[in-house]
């Protein structure tokens, strides 16, 4: 299958805020190509998930980030695997993290 990533992000001294977008083709998650009945094809469909991400620098020593992952909250495809979605996705759908680091 293919992948893609696309990212744009904006930068200063303090500031970067960006967007990714991960794009995964189509792929058989068997290697007969047989039909699957459960998806009506033989083949998982194409995938893409949006991403935002911010970085804030405080000072010398302190740093803020967070993530949005799956912005859309996309619900990932069906597959045939042992967890019943896409392997490449994230069964949390939407999800965001928020860290603060401080080095001294």
């Amino acid at each position: 299958q293919k992948k893609a990533h696309l990212m744009a992000m904006w930068t200063t001294a303090q500031w970067q805020l960006g967007w990714r977008v991960r794009y995964i083709g189509e792929y058989n998650p068997r290697d007969d190509r047989a039909y699957i009945e459960n998806i009506g094809s033989s083949v998982i469909k194409s995938q893409a998930y949006n991403d935002l991400f911010a970085r804030y620098q405080m000072g010398d020593s302190t740093e803020i980030r967070a993530n949005i992952n799956n912005i859309f909250d996309r619900e990932p495809p069906y597959d045939i695997g042992p967890y019943g979605y896409s392997r490449f996705a994230d069964p949390r759908q939407a999800n965001y993290s928020v860290t603060v680091s401080y080095s001294f």
